[in-house]
């Protein structure tokens, strides 16, 4: 982090308030790592290398084959006060983020409140729009609706398991309205 400005830095207050909270005078657990360890990271800004490393196992993704290698996921698996510190430092990030409007509104990864559904509602939302506005009067409407749900849909399926299916089923009758309303609109133009 030599020569940027950190986002750390920014919360003295937040990060006195954390240190304060995590008591140096309280005995440390059966790992014998006081909170002053936090504490130094904190204020140092220093996050020990060892901590950065860890242990990858492989999981079986429910109901796959085990046969098959795409069947399975890794999980890293790090120290508990690792990620504990590693919390500490996302949310004082996070909140800096959210309070100085640093991302877009659009940007829906990593984002409470914000998922794939609300994607999928605001591109359907975004579709219906440039179809009645009809931005682009080159370009046949059935095709800007085919192109998007061409680069739409394999995202889609790739993210099923989180997207909610109703969701998915609304997403896909709002394809066929707009899909049916282009059908329509050619019809009386000719």
């Amino acid at each position: 982090m030599k020569g940027t400005t950190s986002i750390l830095a920014i919360y003295t207050e937040e990060i006195q308030q954390l240190t304060d909270a995590l008591s140096k005078k309280k005995a440390p657990g059966q790992d014998r790592i006081s909170n002053r360890m936090i504490n130094a990271i904190l204020k140092l800004r220093s996050f020990p290398k060892r901590w950065k490393t860890s242990q990858i196992i492989m999981l079986p993704k429910p109901g796959k084959p085990r046969t098959d290698p795409n069947s399975y996921r890794p999980i890293s698996l790090l120290s508990a006060l690792s990620k504990t510190t590693e919390k500490i430092i996302y949310r004082l990030i996070y909140e800096h983020i959210i309070k100085n409007s640093t991302i877009q509104d659009e940007q829906f990864g990593f984002r409470k409140k914000h998922n794939a559904t609300h994607q999928v509602s605001r591109l359907t939302e975004n579709i219906k729009r440039l179809v009645s506005k009809r931005v682009s009067p080159e370009l046949p409407e059935s095709h800007l609706v085919r192109l998007t749900a061409g680069l739409v849909t394999p995202q889609l399926a790739a993210a099923s398991g989180t997207v909610v299916p109703q969701s998915m089923s609304e997403f896909v009758k709002a394809m066929v309205q707009v899909e049916d309303n282009l059908k329509h609109l050619r019809s009386n133009q000719s």
